[in-house]
């Protein structure tokens, strides 16, 4: 009886950047000895479990629940209420 695991189903993700965006993250890649794909796979897994601090997580859970949001009509109303 064989105990090799099944490779997990992948897909195909395309993403247009800048070339400029391109030649930093290939040459990120590199210096770090990656492929793309895995500088890429290690960063969505960083950013899937960064920690917030508890006020960040407060606001987050807030502004999803639609508590304390303030909205406004004109980027001038939002830039005057920052400015107040």
């Amino acid at each position: 009886m064989s105990t090799k695991a099944t490779p997990a189903k992948t897909q195909r993700i395309t993403l247009d950047v800048p070339a400029a965006q391109h030649k930093k993250i290939k040459t990120l890649a590199s210096m770090m000895d990656l492929s793309i794909k895995d500088l890429m796979l290690m960063s969505f897994e960083e950013f899937m479990h960064k920690k917030y601090n508890k006020v960040t997580e407060q606001a987050i859970k807030q502004t999803l629940a639609g508590k304390n949001v303030k909205r406004f009509k004109t980027l001038e109303d939002l830039i005057e209420d920052l400015e107040d």
